[in-house]
């Protein structure tokens, strides 16, 4: 009896034990196969063609997938979610994801848009199941903020959008970003397109819209929003050595991209190039640009990932300027530049401009859960940035396309038709005039009494009057970010916090006295040369070559905000608003005393502004090809560094009245696509 009581009590707790694990077992087999189930689907053009060897990277585990010959693919997967990024030459990149008991049961229907296309392209998630009850078998995909304008495509091939306003709007309302980071310039607002000039194969691919837009990576604005997500993991992989001529800016193009993935999740994209024209379509351009960029990635695992990029595009090239038809019509040419002229036989341009910016960011992104993501990022940049030109004190005027020396403007007809004929004969009258600007200097022996401020200290030589100048605004900038994005039901939401650091130091430098043995520091349109003075501590200042001279003083802004954009995609319409506010600072600080400003040196009130704004809009999706768009916004924005301080080359004063620029933006789109 004893024996059989140990055996009852051995086997009852394996009765007790063995229904738990074989439930435990069911629940994790019914788990891998709601989870484990492959990824399917299709991937096909806008032109509905399937699109074969598409890249296909899952962003959860680091693996890559091709599609099949007729767009087809599956991919092994074993979580509840995923996040596919589907890459192709030639098409515009897209990022889809989702969870797996959403996808159809057809798989994933997956639509790339051609970059050489003119038609708007069409979302590629399938909508979640609309307020109604019904199914997503009838929903039409929304839209994708990257489709292509046919007027930007147009202005940005034929004029660039740098120098063509779209929709008239100044470029300073235009957003340029990087990675999440805003580039433009805090002091002007500017778009800082040199940054990366010319790594064409670096930012080939970019989300681009025209007006307010849903949900981009940054809040943007009302005119154009560019934004450049490059990531080392999404290239691919291979040596290109490429080699172009043109007849434009330069005339050669030379370079060496390299891509390639290695072991651990570790992506790496480099890449030199070289740009370069002794003599650009304009006569006496010329243009001189190098290139270099490195981006790494590193997937940790399913949840992080990091990205390392840095940007140098170092630049000099010689300008062109714009004149009127009066002078087109006397030079007899429509590619006439005023700004070069013969010295010694040789071209040289009175106009410079030259770049020296690199730049680096830091990108982490963590997968916090299924339904929210955690972005942050630092940037850094710190250089050199100058605009070359033809200086001149207490002489005439040099420029060969000068007003006053125009037929148009002598009085006596027979003058005016001498100076109309030189200008078809005599290069020293409608170029620039080197020789004469080393005559003048040479001529001009002046002694200088007290000279930098010290009694008794005199100065004997050739007093230049022609000089040739950079103007300085050199940059350090600072910016961070950090964002959650999440889903809230059907909501797709951000909020992001930005904080924005620019600080520019403003002088002129001195790089060629052209013949002459100094130049006087002085003020121009000052009678009393007494009171023409910018730097009180050492008046009669003797400058030489790479010396400061004229101006020199700091400008510094802060930005801090925050903003938040949310998004819903119904069945036939597409919902979405937007919020963001700022607290922006702007401060001068003058490094000299100028005798004419009694505060001049020093730091200025550091002025304070606040930012807001705000917008609201819906799409209806008439089917899959056409649709409408409205949209309501409404800017408050703060004035720029020029707007603030009434003269801030030489005075820390302030205008008497600054406000806010106040915009409230109406915009409608119609599209409807017709097929042949």
């Amino acid at each position: 009896m004893i024996k059989k009581s140990l055996k009852i009590d051995n086997i009852e707790p394996e009765r007790r034990i063995m229904p738990q694990i074989l439930l435990l077992t069911f629940f994790t087999l019914a788990a891998n196969l709601i989870f484990s189930q492959d990824i399917k689907g299709k991937i096909l053009s806008d032109k509905g063609i399937a699109i074969p060897e598409v890249r296909i990277f899952n962003k959860l585990n680091g693996s890559e997938y091709y599609s099949n010959s007729d767009g087809s693919f599956s991919i092994p997967n074993s979580t509840s979610t995923y996040d596919l990024l589907i890459i192709k030459d030639s098409y515009i990149h897209l990022n889809i994801d989702g969870n797996v008991v959403d996808i159809p049961q057809g798989g994933l229907l997956i639509k790339m848009k051609s970059m050489i296309s003119n038609n708007d392209d069409l979302g590629n998630e399938s909508v979640s199941e609309g307020e109604d009850g019904e199914g997503s078998n009838g929903d039409v995909y929304s839209l994708l903020s990257s489709a292509r304008d046919p007027l930007l495509q147009a202005a940005a091939f034929n004029f660039g959008n740098f120098r063509f306003n779209l929709r008239g709007l100044d470029y300073k309302w235009n957003t340029l970003s990087l990675n999440g980071f805003i580039l433009n310039d805090l002091e002007i607002g500017g778009t800082p397109f040199y940054l990366a000039s010319g790594q064409n194969k670096l930012t080939q691919y970019a989300d681009n819209h025209l007006g307010v837009a849903n949900m981009n990576q940054v809040y943007g604005s009302f005119a154009l929003n560019q934004n450049f997500d490059i990531d080392a993991s999404t290239y691919r992989k291979g040596l290109n050595l490429y080699y172009s001529n043109s007849n434009r800016a330069y005339t050669n193009r030379l370079g060496l991209h390299y891509a390639n993935k290695f072991k651990h999740n570790f992506s790496l994209v480099a890449g030199v190039n070289r740009r370069w024209a002794n003599s650009g379509a304009y006569p006496g351009t010329f243009y001189d640009a190098n290139g270099m960029y490195l981006g790494l990635t590193k997937i940790v695992n399913s949840k992080l990932s990091l990205r390392l990029m840095g940007v140098y595009a170092p630049n000099f090239r010689g300008k062109r300027g714009a004149v009127t038809k009066e002078v087109y019509a006397l030079a007899g040419d429509n590619l006439y530049n005023p700004y070069w002229g013969y010295q010694l036989g040789k071209v040289r341009n009175s106009r410079t401009n030259r770049t020296q910016i690199p730049v680096g960011t830091f990108n982490l992104n963590y997968r916090i859960n299924d339904y929210i993501n955690l972005s942050s990022g630092v940037l850094i940049l710190k250089g050199k940035r100058a605009d070359g030109s033809l200086d001149w004190a207490d002489t005439n005027d040099p420029r060969p396309d000068y007003y006053q020396k125009l037929p148009s403007y002598i009085q006596n007809k027979e003058n005016a038709a001498s100076v109309a004929e030189k200008w078809k004969s005599d290069e020293n009258i409608s170029q620039v005039n080197w020789e004469s600007f080393y005559q003048a200097n040479y001529n001009n022996v002046q002694s200088i009494i007290n000279a930098n401020g010290i009694q008794g200290n005199t100065v004997t030589g050739k007093r230049s009057v022609y000089v040739l100048i950079d103007r300085h605004a050199d940059p350090t900038e600072f910016e961070h970010f950090s964002g959650l994005n999440f889903s809230i039901k059907k909501w797709k939401a951000n909020v992001t916090y930005r904080y924005e650091y620019s600080k520019k130091q403003n002088y002129n430098k001195l790089t060629d006295l052209l013949g002459g043995d100094y130049l006087v520091d002085q003020l121009d349109f000052v009678d009393d040369p007494n009171q023409a003075n910018p730097d009180l501590d050492s008046p009669n200042k003797i400058i030489k070559v790479g010396d400061k001279f004229g101006l020199n003083y700091s400008s510094k802004q802060q930005k801090i905000g925050i903003s938040t954009e949310w998004f819903r995609a119904f069945k036939k319409f597409d919902a979405f608003w937007g919020l963001n506010t700022s607290k922006q600072y702007s401060q001068r600080n003058g490094i000299w005393k100028n005798i004419l400003f009694a505060n001049s040196q020093g730091k200025s009130e550091n002025v304070s502004s606040n930012n807001f704004e705000f917008k609201l809009g819906a799409n209806y999706k008439i089917n899959g090809r056409n649709y409408l768009q409205a949209v309501a916004s409404y800017h408050n924005l703060s004035p720029n560094f020029s707007q603030i301080f009434a003269n801030p080359d030489q005075s820390n004063t302030l205008l008497d009245s600054w406000q806010n620029s106040k915009l409230i933006i109406l915009q409608s789109i119609i599209i409807i696509e017709v097929q042949n």
